[in-house]
């Protein structure tokens, strides 16, 4: 729920940081994707979050906390993405942006990772490939890609606001491919939203 809020934020940013337009109706959908996907949560089984302090290694408050530091680093990424697609295209951010991400983990990788594992132990199975090449090339490259031009094109306000969909379109594909079940209680949370989604892209008529 915590991540649910980046369309909220991401409004602020907007408006902000780049004075977008935005109307009465786009901030009442925006508003709205929040409680769509609150009932979608409680419709699978309550908030309820049991009894945490027993757990080992469980810290309700940082781990909030750095759940909010994950939404305004998102919202922070789509405020200077917006700037960067002045000057470049999405193609040239994108790839710099996975170059610099891969100097980050592959470093690690080489000077921890690689004397405790057989490398050549799993270069060499196509299970090891497969979930690499639809990760990096399908939702990172293409991806991130699309979410560049999209942000050239459509704003951070309106932009942010498809994280929104992410849980929802997870949710459907697991329904359609049979492994999640949807009740009629997260049916009309996945409708609030969608809704809500629809009401934050309209324009007005003047514009």
């Amino acid at each position: 729920m915590i991540i649910a809020t980046i369309p909220v934020f991401g409004l602020v940013a907007g408006l902000s940081f780049y004075k977008e337009k935005v109307t009465a109706g786009n901030i009442a959908g925006i508003l709205m994707t929040v409680p769509g996907m609150l009932i979608v949560v409680s419709g699978r089984g309550g908030l309820e979050t049991g009894n945490v302090t027993d757990l080992p290694g469980t810290n309700m408050p940082l781990g909030a906390m750095f759940l909010f530091m994950a939404v305004f680093s998102a919202v922070g990424h789509t405020v200077i993405l917006k700037r960067m697609t002045r000057s470049y295209n999405a193609f040239t951010v994108t790839f710099y942006q996975h170059a610099l991400g891969a100097l980050y983990f592959i470093l690690p990788v080489l000077l921890i990772d690689a004397q405790r594992i057989n490398v050549k132990h799993f270069i060499t199975k196509a299970d090891f490939w497969y979930p690499i090449l639809m990760l990096s090339v399908f939702c990172s490259s293409i991806a991130f890609m699309m979410f560049t031009a999209a942000i050239k094109e459509l704003g951070v306000t309106r932009t942010n606001t498809f994280s929104a969909v992410i849980p929802i379109v997870t949710a459907s594909v697991g329904f359609a491919l049979g492994i999640e079940t949807i009740n009629w209680i997260q049916a009309l949370g996945i409708l609030v939203v969608v809704f809500g989604l629809v009401l934050s892209q309209l324009r007005s008529r003047r514009s």
